[in-house]
């Protein structure tokens, strides 16, 4: 058949681009922190659970992380671990915040 192996070949390299694409590191995406919503980067990083309790805190977007203080961190009893992928992904993000 014409173009059988070539039309694989660019299906396989489309892919792999995808691939790529869809499994960036958090760290290496820097995204508009006006307009990212909180829900949306709590989803991207893997910490879509605290969604509620931030929400409740009443953040509208990413600069709002700047007043978070780590006694709000303590009620919704967030895990170290998780503290601190927050924090490496905000400043990464150019915002400000102290170590939770």
């Amino acid at each position: 058949s014409k173009g059988g192996p070539r039309s694989k070949s660019n299906e396989d390299t489309a892919n792999l681009v995808s691939d790529e694409n869809s499994t960036r590191n958090f760290a290496e995406k820097r995204i508009n922190a006006d307009s990212q919503t909180v829900q949306s980067t709590l989803n991207d990083i893997g910490l879509d659970e605290y969604v509620p309790a931030f929400s409740a805190l009443g953040l509208d977007n990413l600069e709002d992380f700047k007043f978070v203080q780590p006694s709000d961190l303590d009620d919704m009893k967030m895990k170290p671990i998780h503290r601190r992928k927050l924090v490496q992904f905000l400043r990464h993000q150019g915002i400000q915040v102290e170590s939770f």
